[in-house]
């Protein structure tokens, strides 16, 4: 397991010089998605720190499946965390 982490470190070069955390705050992809799926979840009558939390999973879920498609070369990840969405957002 060291050598896989290792390795993905190696790989990430320059990258490593710029925490990572600073790399997706300025990215307005992530901050986006997050914040518009918050939106809608409060205008959906969901309490905002429940809303903040849960399109936060969302994202999380959407971006592991989106890896996993090109993993796997298969959209069935993908597929599934979209079909499950609406009810774990709203319940």
């Amino acid at each position: 397991m060291q050598h896989l982490f290792d390795s993905c470190f190696e790989r990430l070069g320059g990258y490593l010089t710029i925490p990572f955390k600073q790399v997706l705050e300025n990215l307005p992809l992530f901050r986006g998605q997050s914040v518009n799926l918050a939106t809608v979840l409060i205008e959906a009558g969901i309490e905002s720190e429940t809303a903040k939390m849960r399109s936060q999973d969302a994202i999380m879920e959407i971006q592991g499946a989106l890896v996993l498609v090109r993993i796997l070369d298969d959209t069935a990840p993908f597929n599934r965390v979209i079909e499950s969405l609406p009810e774990k957002l709203l319940s």
